[in-house]
């Protein structure tokens, strides 16, 4: 991994100091600037910081929006069986009343063919008497 650039350039993540450092076996490395390649890593991490907040802010407020317009489809939906039931309840005492009514003309109807046979069973007896 190299960690070769310039401190002029953000996008690298630290300088690399241009000195050989001689060990006992004559190896030559060259020296990283850690305390860059740190504050590099910690601006990182303070923008992601801010990013995730960003994030979970605007996760709950899809949350609470969601929510706040299930809420309105429940009021909604609880004014609505409530209108069911009320309609429910008028058909109900509707059918009652139409088979009372109907009851009273089946009654009234029954009345009327008795009468009419009795009148034709009463003509009938007169007719044959004037006979």
């Amino acid at each position: 991994m190299s960690f070769a650039g310039s401190s002029r350039n953000p996008q690298i993540w630290g300088s690399v100091r241009q000195e050989n450092v001689k060990h006992k076996d004559g190896d030559a490395q060259t020296c990283i600037d850690v305390g860059q390649i740190m504050e590099k890593v910690r601006r990182d991490n303070y923008v992601r910081h801010q990013q995730a907040l960003e994030q979970s802010d605007n996760i709950a407020n899809n949350i609470q929006n969601w929510k706040n317009s299930n809420d309105q489809d429940m009021k909604e939906l609880g004014k609505q069986m409530e209108l069911l039931q009320r309609r429910k309840e008028q058909i109900r005492k509707n059918s009652m009343e139409m088979h009372f009514l109907a009851d009273q003309l089946r009654q009234k109807l029954a009345r009327m063919q008795q009468t009419k046979q009795m009148n034709e069973a009463k003509n009938g007896h007169d007719e044959a008497m004037q006979c």
